[in-house]
């Protein structure tokens, strides 16, 4: 079997009440801040510095839960259904 080198999965895809995507992408959001911030802790312990890179990156995902949260309210409130996609793209570099 060959192994590719780039890659690209469907990790979402479907339609869902308002309810049903926020659940799906806070929790998806909520472990990426999770991720970063142990990431963050460990280089303080280990290094005695914050990972800039993960601060920035909790702060981006926060303010995009943010965006979020309000878009989702809104189709709630007119009792929209919501077309959610993501895919992951992998390659090397």
């Amino acid at each position: 079997m060959e192994v590719k080198e780039k890659l690209e999965v469907s990790l979402i895809e479907g339609q869902f009440e308002p309810k049903e995507a926020l659940e799906i992408l806070q929790n998806l959001i909520s472990h990426k801040v999770n991720f970063h911030l142990v990431k963050n802790f460990n280089s303080e312990v280990r290094y005695g510095v914050k990972s800039v890179k993960s601060l920035e990156r909790i702060k981006s995902l926060q303010e995009a839960n943010i965006e979020i949260q309000e878009l989702l309210e809104k189709a709630a409130k007119e009792g929209q259904e919501l077309s959610v996609k993501a895919k992951i793209q992998i390659e090397f570099i």
